[in-house]
């Protein structure tokens, strides 16, 4: 079977993109479940072979493996790019048994199963589950492809990553450490993967508690970075950020806000002003601000910041609460108690809908308006809230 170009378009338009591409997938998985002896002719990426055009307008696929197979792969790759990591997880961890039933359990492609199925069981929120299935990974491809295969360190790096995610920053830090020795070697103190190590090796020792050394370590990284990949770069960009940010967690906040100020212009300029990152980098200037002792400064950045993110994320995402949250905070600091009560006041029954009246920032919320509300001259009040709070 071949799908043309306006069969597609159809389709788009009928489904929209993202439950087009998985719409697809399952139509392909579907015809060859039904008994279709040709290989369904989407596929993208990765261990499926890239489609073609063929000569009548249809898309083909050359050296196909056997349909099925073709066809799941496809299901969950398209399901990948509408960003549903349950969905993908699911999908993997179906298309798992088959491939060690048909391919052989060592089969590159099951392995790459192996991998993507660590990967999205974490990004599907499971960080701990994730971390073991890379665990039980990488003793396979270490005896398969050898310890220095591209696979092997990029299973030990995902494997560093949610051991990291899972609560235990300091082994994080030390499988980074481990594995960034191997990558320079192998691959070159230049090497992307090499810096992307430096990169995680320097974020987890500052999560494990050594901030100044986070500090030091992305300062080194920066540096190797903007000569590697250009001041502009995504991942020069990061390190920015992360020394900013470790720079005020290593204690001085007049530093981290002015490193912050720096960044914000550049971020505007290469990603926009509205990109999350952009807004962001805006939140952490207006926080690093307040802790340097300008609450007047910081109250005025989050009230400009607060309307954007209602318009770009919407009135209910989780930043546009915490910025609303932080807008009450630093107008308190700032001098005025009732004004900061009014606003967690406004702010709590929306955290209470959002996230039930039990959830720990919610309590939070109740305290802060606890606070204010004391502040402000009422302490009946505030010690009826501080008790409903507890």
């Amino acid at each position: 079977m071949a799908l043309f170009l306006s069969d597609l378009e159809t389709l788009s338009w009928i489904a929209g993109a993202g439950s087009f591409v998985i719409a697809m997938a399952s139509l392909a998985l579907a015809l060859t479940q039904s008994g279709t002896t040709e290989p369904p002719a989407i596929a993208i990426g990765g261990d499926v072979p890239a489609p073609v055009m063929s000569s009548d307008g249809a898309v083909a696929v050359a050296g196909a493996p056997p349909a099925t197979l073709t066809a799941r792969h496809n299901l969950v790759r398209f399901t990948a790019a509408a960003r549903d990591a349950v969905a993908v997880r699911d999908q993997h961890a179906a298309l798992l048994p088959i491939q060690e039933r048909v391919l052989g359990p060592d089969h590159p492609d099951t392995l790459s199963t192996r991998y993507n199925l660590a990967r999205f069981t974490g990004e599907a929120g499971d960080a701990a589950a994730a971390r073991d299935q890379y665990a039980a990974l990488l003793s396979v491809r270490e005896r398969v492809l050898g310890p220095d295969d591209s696979d092997t360190l990029y299973t030990r790096d995902g494997l560093a990553y949610w051991t990291g995610r899972a609560g235990d920053a300091a082994a994080a830090r030390d499988q980074y450490a481990a594995l960034l020795s191997i990558r320079e070697r192998v691959l070159g103190p230049d090497h992307p993967d090499t810096l992307y190590t430096r990169d995680g090796l320097a974020y987890w020792t500052g999560a494990a508690g050594d901030a100044a050394a986070a500090r030091d370590q992305y300062a080194a990284l920066l540096s190797v970075r903007e000569r590697v990949l250009g001041p502009d770069h995504p991942d020069t960009l990061i390190a920015r950020y992360n020394l900013a940010r470790f720079t005020g967690e290593a204690g001085d906040a007049a530093a981290a806000r002015d490193q912050h100020a720096a960044l914000l212009p550049i971020r505007e300029r290469v990603l926009g002003p509205d990109h999350p990152d952009t807004l962001y980098t805006r939140d952490c200037l207006a926080s690093w601000t307040g802790r340097a002792g300008d609450a007047a400064a910081a109250r005025d950045q989050y009230a400009a910041l607060l309307p954007i993110q209602e318009r770009v994320l919407g009135p209910d995402d989780s930043d546009t609460l915490y910025t609303r949250d932080n807008l009450a905070y630093w107008t308190g600091r700032a001098g005025d108690a009732a004004a900061a009560r009014d606003q967690y006041a406004a702010l709590l029954p929306v955290r209470e809908r959002v996230l039930g009246p039990d959830h720990p920032i919610t309590l939070y919320t109740r305290d802060n308006l606890a606070h204010f509300t004391g502040e402000a001259g009422d302490a009946a009040g505030s010690a009826w809230r501080s008790f409903l709070a507890r």
